[in-house]
């Protein structure tokens, strides 16, 4: 007591003076739990979708499964007459192969999974399970093709004679992040489409643009804007790791890698709150 104040120290409230409040991470925690609990709840709903969507897409084709195969080795064989005079890289269609293959699964997940909500318009009305669910299902057919035309880069491996290093069971690493990375894109573009629907009429343009920003069919050697948009696309590196991995024996450059990987876990969390969050909307916009 000084001059009839009381200046007793008084402990500050639970949680003042740290940059984020306790409520906050416990609620973000809570949603995070309740976000992988629903899809472990309704992992059947997404297998069901994703062997429906590929039941669907083969089951009057001609060749079936065989459009899996017929496509990449088409593309491989069309880029690959035009460009390997132009570019000095040794076995140019091995080398295309090993970062195409994984470019079309990306591609084809994020065309497929942005339209996933609006083209199950009726299912996402009718009853209550997690959203979620449909883009992931659109992975998981995309994921069926890869694993199918996988066995064109192992075919051209028997044919160019490339032996595979020991440094090939690091592949599923680099797998899980482009997974990681594809699951965050395709949440936010599905969420977009929901709400505009110019985002899927554009989607299949941009992602062959975006292919050109890539190495997938040049290296990203030199210098120039084209360098520059190489090294902020978390895809160069992941594509520049399979061909590390794969083809030269070697591990992934981790300064390039690593970053890719931080990027791709920040477009997951971003894409999957903002469209869990938004689900309580999704009625209305269908």
């Amino acid at each position: 007591m000084q001059n009839g104040l009381d200046t007793t120290m008084v402990p500050p409230p639970a949680g003042a003076g740290s940059p984020i409040p306790r409520g906050l991470l416990r609620r973000a925690f809570q949603c995070v739990r309740e976000m992988a609990s629903e899809q472990f709840r309704y992992r059947e709903l997404l297998y069901t979708l994703a062997a429906r969507d590929i039941r669907t897409r083969y089951k009057h084709s001609l060749i079936g499964f065989g459009w899996a195969l017929f496509v990449p080795v088409l593309m491989i064989a069309v880029i690959s007459t035009f460009m390997s005079r132009r570019v000095d890289i040794p076995n140019y269609g091995i080398w295309l192969c090993c970062g195409l293959l994984p470019w079309e699964f990306f591609s084809q997940s994020v065309i497929r999974g942005a339209q996933s909500v609006v083209v199950n318009r009726n299912l996402a009305t009718k009853i209550y399970f997690a959203r979620e669910v449909l883009p992931f299902a659109a992975i998981l057919t995309a994921g069926f093709d890869f694993l199918i035309s996988s066995s064109v880069l192992a075919a051209m491996m028997v044919i160019y004679k490339v032996v595979p290093a020991w440094t090939i069971a690091f592949v599923p690493v680099v797998l899980l992040i482009q997974l990681v990375f594809t699951a965050g894109v395709v949440l936010i573009l599905s969420l977009m489409n929901l709400f505009y629907r110019d985002v899927g009429r554009v989607i299949g343009v941009v992602m062959r643009a975006w292919m050109f920003l890539t190495a997938v069919i040049y290296t990203t050697e030199g210098g120039g804007w084209l360098r520059v948009l190489n090294t902020l696309n978390p895809m160069t590196p992941i594509i520049m790791s399979y061909r590390a991995l794969i083809l030269h024996g070697s591990l992934p450059d981790w300064s390039s890698l690593g970053p890719a990987a931080a990027v791709s876990v920040l477009t997951l969390i971003i894409g999957w709150t903002a469209f869990h969050l938004s689900e309580f909307r999704f009625a209305e916009n269908l």
